[in-house]
């Protein structure tokens, strides 16, 4: 499909404000980003999910999560979801700007996350994470030149046959 082609579709596509349902779902991260909102000046984190596997895959949503110095919980439990989805434990971002380009290196990551609504507000748990986009394929098996497989050196020694023990 061309760029033009991507353009018109997505463009053309009505915005899906789809609200998810409380309880646990198998959700990716297909964006996310940090920036400062224009209306509050507050740094916020925008995660947006795609449920998989269940009657409701294919449906996305926006999690918007507070970072701003003014609400330290906000900001510790939202720390708490990135690390979870595979942000380095020892990263310190020096702005929005650094926070952004690591969460977005998150973008790929598949968790199993809970939905909760609570006065109107939709809070989003991350339980666990497999990291990493699946649909990235991994480099080929080694090939030796004559044809065969070299062996694993991380692979465990086969069992010995009964006859091939000494005593």
């Amino acid at each position: 499909m061309s760029f033009a082609d991507s353009w018109k579709r997505d463009v053309a596509t009505e915005q899906d404000d789809f609200d998810p349902p409380d309880g646990p779902h198998t959700a990716r991260l297909i964006d996310a980003n940090a920036f400062t909102a224009r209306t509050s000046s507050r740094d916020k984190v925008k995660l947006t999910w795609q449920i998989v596997g269940t009657d409701h895959a294919g449906r996305q949503f926006d999690d918007l999560n507070d970072v701003d110095a003014t609400n330290p919980t906000g900001r510790r439990i939202t720390n708490e979801k990135l690390l979870v989805l595979g942000l380095p434990a020892d990263f310190v971002p020096d702005d929005i700007d650094d926070l952004s380009h690591a969460v977005f290196k998150l973008i790929g990551a598949q968790a199993e996350i809970t939905v909760k609504h609570k006065d109107g507000w939709l809070n989003v748990y991350v339980n666990s994470a497999l990291t990493g986009d699946s649909d990235v394929p991994t480099d080929p098996p080694k090939v030796k030149a004559n044809g065969t497989q070299p062996p694993n050196p991380f692979s465990r020694p086969a069992a010995p046959d009964d006859d091939e023990i000494p005593f």
